[in-house]
Parts: C-alpha cells; sequence; structure tokens
C-alpha cells in the first residue's frame, strides 16, 4: 500500500532543505503544514531555551481509531549535520544519493520520510490504528538534545519506535551504549621558552604524559573510549600553561563505562602530575544506555511487523545513542529501527529506493498493527 513515488518525492524534498542543527526550523514548519492537512493536532514545544534551536521539537497526533485506546509514537530527528551548500540529490539505478559535494542527509530525513508516508496511507484508506504520536526533534546530532528536553509527563505513548538506524531494514536495534564525556584542562606555568624555559611548566608535555597511559580503543566487546580533541598552546616562545582535552567513553554495560572512565581519569592525572602539572576534570553522562529483551511488548511490536514485510528480523545492539536511548531514560519503552543508510555524514551517503520503502512498509505495520 505503500506509494513509493509520494514517498521518494516527499524524501528528495526533505533533504534539499538546508537545516542542521540548531537551524531545523524550516523542516518544522513543513511538517506543521502536512500533519494539520492529514488532520493531525500539531504543535511545537518550548524547548529553544534548552536546546538552543531556532524552534522546538514537532509533536504532533493522530487520535485512535474505534476500539483502541493505546497510543505508540514514531520518532525521526529534524536536524543533519552542518552542510555548507543546498544538497542536490540525484537518483541513479535505484540509489539515492547526493552529487558528492554535500551530504545526503538520509540521516534522518529518510526516517520522517517512512513516518509521513506509513501516516499517508493510514489516514488516506482510514486504516485502523491505535493513537498515533508523532515526535521529530532537533539538535540529535548535538548530543540527542532535543530529545533531553522533551517533557514526558507531556506525551501520551508508552512504547516508541524511532527510525534512525544505518543497518539494513529488519534490523531492530534493541541495546545501545551509555556513555560519557570527560572535559579535562591541564594546568602548567608560563615561563618564555627562550630565555627561562626552566622556570615553566609545559602543560603538552603535562598532557602528552597522561595521554599515552589513557586506556582507549576498542577496550572489549562492549566498551571503547577515545580521546577526540586536544587545544592548546599561544606561540612557539612561550611554554605552554594550559591544555584542554575532552574524551568519551562508552558500553552496553554501566559498570563497565564507570570503570572505564575512573581508569582514563587515573592514568591522566597521574601522567600530569608526575610532570609537575594540574588536571581538572568534569565528568558529563551524555546518555543512559537501555537494553531490552526479545519478549519486551515493543520488541514483540517490531518482530511481528518485520516479518509481515518479508523480511526476516536481526535483533542487535548499537555502538552509538539515539533519541531511542532517551526515550527509554523517560520512561518510553524505545527501540530503534533500520533504515538502510550507508556512509552517513559523508558525501558518500546513500539511500537505495527499495531500503526506504522497505523501511516505510515496517512503519505502516506498526502503525495500523501496533
Amino acid at each position: 500500500m505503500v506509494d513509493e513515488k509520494r514517498l521518494l518525492g516527499n524524501f528528495l524534498e526533505l533533504v534539499t532543505i538546508k537545516a542542521p542543527s540548531f537551524q531545523e526550523k524550516p523542516v518544522a514548519e513543513v511538517l506543521h503544514d502536512m500533519l494539520s492537512k492529514m488532520g493531525l493536532s500539531v504543535h511545537v514545544d518550548e524547548t529553544c531555551g534548552k536546546t538552543g534551536s531556532n524552534t522546538g521539537n514537532v509533536i504532533a497526533r493522530l487520535e485512535p481509531s474505534r476500539g483502541f485506546t493505546e497510543w505508540v509514537a514514531f520518532s525521526a530527528h529534524m536536524d543533519t549535520v552542518a552542510v555548507e551548500r543546498e544538497v542536490t540529490p540525484q537518483v541513479k539505478d535505484g540509489v539515492i544519493f547526493s552529487d558528492g559535494q554535500t551530504i545526503l542527509g538520509a540521516d534522518d530525513r529518510a526516517g520522517i520520510a517512512a513516518i509521513l508516508e506509513a501516516l499517508e496511507v493510514v489516514v488516506g484508506k482510514a486504516l485502523p490504528h491505535p493513537g498515533l504520536e508523532l515526535i521529530f526533534t532537533v539538535a540529535e546530532e548535538q548530543g540527542l538534545l532535543g530529545s533531553k528536553a522533551l517533557a514526558p509527563d507531556g506525551l501520551k505513548a508508552q512504547q516508541a519506535f524511532v527510525l534512525d538506524s544505518s543497518m539494513e531494514p529488519g534490523y531492530i536495534i534493541v541495546a545501545a551504549p551509555t556513555q560519557y564525556k570527560l572535559f579535562w584542562t591541564v594546568q602548567g606555568k608560563a615561563a618564555h621558552a627562550g630565555v627561562a624555559p626552566e622556570e615553566g611548566i609545559s602543560a603538552i608535555m603535562a598532557a602528552s604524559a597522561g595521554i599515552v597511559n589513557v586506556p582507549q580503543g576498542r577496550i572489549d566487546a562492549e566498551t571503547t573510549a577515545n580521546i577526540g580533541v586536544i587545544k592548546g598552546g599561544k606561540a612557539t616562545n612561550i611554554v605552554c600553561d594550559r591544555v584542554d582535552i575532552q574524551a568519551e567513553a562508552r558500553s552496553l554495560e554501566d559498570a563497565k563505562v564507570e570503570r572505564q572512565v575512573e581508569a582514563m581519569s587515573q592514568a591522566m592525572r597521574k601522567g600530569v602530575e608526575e610532570k609537575g602539572g594540574r588536571l581538572e576534570e568534569r565528568r558529563e553522562l551524555s546518555y543512559p544506555g537501555y537494553r531490552m529483551s526479545e519478549d519486551a511488548p515493543v520488541v514483540f511490536k517490531a518482530i511481528e511487523a518485520v516479518r509481515r514485510c518479508g523480511l526476516k528480523p536481526q535483533l542487535v545492539s548499537a555502538g552509538g545513542g539515539s533519541d531511542a536511548n532517551i526515550l527509554n531514560s523517560k520512561g518510553i519503552s524505545a527501540v530503534n529501527l533500520a533504515l538502510g543508510m550507508e556512509k552517513v555524514h559523508t558525501p558518500e551517503e546513500r539511500i537505495s529506493v527499495p531500503a526506504i520503502v522497505k523501511a516505510a512498509e515496517i512503519v505502516l505495520m506498526l502503525m495500523s498493527n501496533a
């Protein structure tokens, strides 16, 4: 029942809308118009002050049809990573990609398009359905800021399906990691590098002594860590007195990520102090993880929908977070469903037409048989 032509047309229109993180208003306006015309109640929440976006999250609802009382949510994010110029989508041999100068933006406009198409079918054919709650978030690419700002007491659904994974349709992400970020400031002592270098303490050398012993990379099958940002120094003739570092750790097991964070902290502090420096540290929980069993109701529904679409369900864990992490932390059982995106965040990003069609079919099954 999915209309491939309509789906493709909506997707191609969506990816041409330039709306990176914090600038999602053009997408929000398009969604508000489309959803209102389909008879949904639509509102934009007041979270701009928390997220820094020029719009709030878009939340739309379609009341349950006769005989239904349950509400189910479907979610995708409106922002893309930074893009400097307009996206020019191309379709060739059943694959959609950009002109090679920009990202495509399938992450996550494909999720939006799949949800819209399924909704078009439900409304157009008057299919029986539970209450449908659509949540389109801002600033997902900046640390899930839109979903973090959502007020859970304002939502009706207790189960949610997030459309935001680059695996093939049919994959259901039932586990995702907890992530912590570490912010380190290494303090040294400034001195003239040519006149009196012995009077200084190089924050760069102190930071290096710590970094070299910080456990990072692939720690085990469930745990990773990385030092991703280092900033410091003013000039070559000044012994550097400050270095700022950003690192992260993530794991599918909370106990493991906590041990990893502590190991990184201790290694960094030991190295810095051995070189006479001083370490200041701040830890931040980026997002909590989640793990669901195969018999969890939201997982069971996803499995049945995938099977009805002729695919074999694949229950997998992810190495990154999504809005599903945050929804779970707010008491809404959520899983992330795959769309078939490839090479996201790069000029080689692509998605096949059959993949986005199949994703929409899965959403339709969930909307009309949830």
